[in-house]
C-alpha cells in the first residue's frame, strides 16, 4: 500500500467517524444491548432455533 492509499483510506475512515458522531447527536442509534437482540431475532428467524442448538 503506498501513501496515497494510505491517506484516500484514512480520510474514507475519517469521513465514517464524522457521519456516525452526525448520526450519534441526532440521537439516531441504537444500544449495543438493542443491536445484539436484533441480530439474534434475525439468526433465529433464519436458522430456526436457539444458539446452542446443533444442526
Amino acid at each position: 500500500m503506498n501513501e496515497q492509499e494510505r491517506q484516500e483510506q484514512t480520510e474514507a475512515l475519517l469521513k465514517i467517524l464524522e457521519v456516525g458522531q452526525e448520526y450519534i447527536s441526532r440521537g439516531e442509534y441504537v444500544t449495543a444491548e438493542e443491536f445484539f437482540a436484533e441480530l439474534d431475532a434475525m439468526d433465529k428467524a433464519e436458522f430456526g432455533g436457539d444458539e446452542n442448538s446443533k444442526n
